[in-house]
């Protein structure tokens, strides 16, 4: 193993001075005694201290729940996050990849999973260290809102942070509640959810569970999917609380690969199969599940930290035709390619706030670290229409991070604010050569490390004008 390692450089990779025009006309203020008229305040925790979205130089919005659920069949993020400005979410209409998500240009060249973009649910990455991500574990059924971060200053998220999408779990009601509902489609799709949620004994929870099924609009495309979300929380007293986020999902899923390009304009579309993807029966079987918690402390009115650890496992098998422009059985070739994975990490953060002389401020300091392990294995399955069983790949391969961060605000008058942080990240990715009687030991690794600072400044004029 041949181990390579960056020097370390410390280049200002996004110094933004941010000026953002914002205007605010939209909503009614009742004591307002001039006409004008106020936009209530959207609080957003892209700051990682809960603002409002209107007073940050960053470029964030806000989907609630009533654009996440309404009238969407709630299986895909791209459902959710067309509206956004600078995101693109391609639904690539068929259940066996996830959406492609990019932002402002990161992530746009995935071929698969969420590239680019890091995705996190309750403050728990979805994204691994190795910069892919999932977001098909999370049930929108269950979800309150989405926050989603464009620009600079989602390098403050560490390694593949082009964009940051938050998605945040409903809360529990103070009175119990339980809800049930059935949608139905064509193609005999449909998708039942239960779900219920309410406060016991001081404990908060939410326990969601939804079945979907589809034969889907293309052949070879029948798809089924089971997910279940449960969050606790305990208020184990005033200044201490602890949340509990599981997470589990299972699908089987056939895949139509691309459309063949005669038989997508010659003949009805969802005809449109190359022969290669029936004879190979391409498809994937994906499993999910992991378990996170969230402990809060404030010392006092002015010190707060939390700590996130999380682990989890994700297996994969999915069978791939290397032989797409087959048309008989007897010249197809496909191979099954599994993942079985395991990861854990944690982040640790303190966030403190006060006056400096008569300046008001907030700071964050924090530290994260994350580990994947990926057992992978790679063997033909199908030779010229007939079965077979040749191993052409197995490997151990291991991605890992250690960040440290620091975010704060000062506000230098009362109408002038100056936001800045900084991020250092250590990405080390190591690959172990099980295989090597076909080409020797290709086993090794590499290290990637930087520090990126970024800083902006929002300017007040007006109570619905900034700068």
């Amino acid at each position: 193993m041949h181990s390579q390692q960056n020097p370390f450089k410390f280049k200002l990779l996004t110094l933004a001075v941010l000026a953002t025009c914002s205007h605010s006309t939209m909503s009614l203020s009742a004591d307002d005694v001039t006409g004008n008229i106020y936009m209530a305040p959207v609080v957003v925790t892209g700051t990682r201290i809960e603002q409002n979205s209107f007073d940050l130089p960053i470029a964030i919005d806000v989907v609630d729940q009533e654009d996440i659920q309404d009238g969407q069949l709630q299986m895909t993020l791209s459902e959710s996050l067309i509206r956004i400005p600078g995101i693109t979410a391609q639904n690539r209409t068929q259940s066996a990849q996830d959406p492609q998500i990019s932002s402002r240009g990161f992530g746009s060249r995935s071929s698969f999973g969420v590239r680019g973009v890091r995705v996190y649910l309750d403050g728990i990455p979805l994204t691994m260290p190795d910069g892919q991500g999932q977001p098909g574990v999370v049930d929108l059924s269950a979800i309150r809102s989405i926050e989603v971060l464009r620009g600079p200053f989602s390098a403050l998220y560490g390694n593949s942070s082009g964009g940051v999408i938050q998605l945040f779990t409903e809360n529990a009601p103070k009175t119990p509640e339980v809800s049930a509902t059935v949608m139905f489609g064509s193609y005999n799709t449909t998708r039942q959810i239960l779900e219920a949620a309410g406060n016991a004994d001081g404990v908060e929870y939410l326990l969601n569970f939804s079945n979907f099924e589809s034969d889907g609009y293309r052949d070879n495309s029948e798809s089924d999917k089971q997910q279940a979300t449960a969050k606790f929380k305990f208020n184990i007293s005033d200044d201490t609380k602890l949340t509990t986020l599981v997470n589990w999902f299972d699908q089987d899923a056939q895949d139509p690969i691309g459309l063949d390009r005669a038989r997508a304009f010659n003949n009805n579309t969802r005809e449109s199969v190359v022969p290669a993807a029936i004879f190979a029966n391409t498809s994937v079987k994906r499993d999910h599940a992991q378990i996170g918690f969230n402990l809060e402390h404030a010392f006092d009115e002015n010190n707060k930290i939390s700590l996130i650890p999380y682990v989890g496992t994700r297996t994969n098998a999915q069978i791939l035709t290397t032989t797409p422009t087959a048309i008989t059985r007897t010249t197809t070739n496909a191979r099954l390619s599994e993942i079985d994975r395991e990861f854990y990490g944690m982040d640790a953060r303190w966030d403190n706030n006060g006056t400096l002389g008569k300046m008001p401020y907030n700071i964050s300091v924090g530290l994260t670290y994350g580990k994947q392990t990926d057992d992978r294995l790679d063997t033909n399955i199908l030779q010229n229409g007939n079965p077979v069983n040749v191993l052409n790949r197995r490997e151990e391969n291991i991605a890992s991070n250690f960040d440290q961060y620091v975010q704060a605000k000062l506000g230098i008058t009362d109408s002038v604010d100056i936001h800045a942080g900084a991020r250092h990240t250590k990405v080390k990715l190591e690959v172990n050569d099980d295989l090597l009687t076909l080409n020797g030991n290709n086993s090794g690794s590499v290290e990637y490390q930087k520090t990126t600072p970024v800083i902006g400044a929002i300017w007040k004029v007006t109570p619905t004008l900034n700068l």
